[in-house]
């Protein structure tokens, strides 16, 4: 994960930070491993081609048998609430789902966006 995080920092233009509040991800099953890298991917992707952000904050934490899953950046948002979501905003919410989870996003527009998943564990 870091090593695509600092390729797609330099294509993108943006310093990054990870915070990972006592996550272990030894003990979290492949199948939910894979599927919160592929929403992550699809989230960096997103920001280097549509938030031109300068700082994202990547953070992990636990709470009550949940991994949550918060992807922020300081770039120009968008309308939330607009019926033309991208393909990669619904796969994002629909691998959330395989894994029986919740996808939010919130977005301003010209501020940041932010994403939040949380899936079981």
């Amino acid at each position: 994960m870091d090593q695509y995080l600092k390729t797609q920092s330099l294509v993108g233009g943006f310093e990054y930070e990870i915070v990972n509040r006592g996550v272990l991800f030894d003990g979290i099953q492949d199948f939910t491993k894979v599927n919160i890298y592929r929403i992550l991917q699809e989230a960096v992707q997103n920001i280097v081609k549509h938030a031109r952000a300068n700082h994202v904050c990547i953070g992990f934490y636990l709470e009550a048998e949940r991994l949550n899953l918060t992807i922020e950046d300081d770039g120009v948002g968008f309308d939330a609430n607009s019926d033309k979501k991208g393909i990669g905003l619904k796969n994002m919410a629909s691998r959330a789902e395989k894994l029986k989870g919740s996808f939010r996003i919130n977005a301003v527009p010209n501020k940041k966006t932010v994403i939040h998943i949380i899936v079981p564990i």
